[in-house]
């Protein structure tokens, strides 16, 4: 399966020249390795956001365990961090 990419001039041009510096065997081979370096990056960048969602929750799980009286605000706490991270509530 082929699939066929339109690039600025700009681009293309920045893509021919790295592949005439041997580097690259062929511009496919050059996208081929930036793609990949995208989506590895991107996953990463997925999985740092996670880990900082952990993060914050269990220290407004423990703030809220600190103060009983203010549980009531969990609700909201959860809910904002919902929002911010794009979660549904």
């Amino acid at each position: 399966m082929g699939l066929h990419v339109s690039l600025p001039q700009e681009l293309e041009n920045l893509v021919h020249q790295q592949v005439e510096t041997g580097m690259y065997g062929s511009a496919s081979e050059l996208v081929r390795e930036a793609l990949r370096d995208f989506f590895d990056h991107r996953s990463s960048r997925e999985l740092l956001d996670v880990k900082q969602l952990r993060e914050e929750m269990q220290a407004r799980r423990q703030r809220a365990l600190n103060n009983p009286d203010r549980l009531h605000d969990v609700e909201i706490a959860f809910k904002e961090l919902s929002g911010n991270h794009g979660l549904e509530a």
